[in-house]
């Protein structure tokens, strides 16, 4: 600076700062990934840096009247650990995933975090059965039937429908089925 005779001041002690206006980025993970049926489901939030306090996390099903705060854990550096149980009454869809979060800095994130979107399938698969011969089939003698079933929704990655038959006398017998997806016979 100068006075206004024109004299400069001396220059000041040097002064360094960093400055960082980076956003911490937030990942959320789930287990099992979505969608998720009625259970239990692992949620694992990362951050890309460290926060000056536990983030926020809130949970809206479809169709709930307001969110549910979910409690967390720091289980490791930048990275929070919570679950949830889906009850069997909830709306199957898609749910409102937010968080909120502020690095030490003061850098504020406040929305949904990447990774999937958390969608909920409470809604068992209907299963309509049709036979050849039609029905009514006769069991008094051995009478060979083609059964099939088809699924309003396929079954899970590694399942299998299970199908019984039970005589009007006698036990109940198994009926093996083959097919993939939504269609078994």
């Amino acid at each position: 600076g100068f006075d206004l005779a024109g004299n400069p001041s001396p220059l000041s002690a040097l002064v360094s700062t960093i400055y960082d206006a980076t956003l911490p980025a937030l990942t959320i993970a789930y287990s099992p990934p979505p969608p998720v049926g009625v259970g239990t489901v692992n949620i694992v939030l990362t951050s890309s840096k460290a926060l000056a306090a536990t983030l926020v996390l809130t949970i809206q099903p479809l169709g709930a009247a307001s969110p549910a705060m979910l409690n967390l854990t720091n289980v490791a550096l930048n990275t929070w650990q919570s679950s949830i149980n889906v009850p069997a009454g909830v709306l199957s869809g898609a749910a409102t995933v937010l968080v909120g979060a502020q690095d030490q800095v003061g850098n504020v994130f406040d929305g949904t975090p990447a990774g999937p979107q958390l969608v909920f399938d409470a809604t068992p698969p209907a299963a309509r059965i049709t036979t050849l011969p039609p029905v009514p089939i006769q069991t008094t003698n051995s009478t060979n039937a083609t059964v099939s079933l088809v699924l309003t929704k396929p079954a899970g990655p590694g399942t299998m429908p299970t199908l019984s038959f039970t005589p009007p006398v006698g036990a109940s017998v198994t009926v093996a089925v083959g097919g993939s997806g939504g269609n078994w016979s």
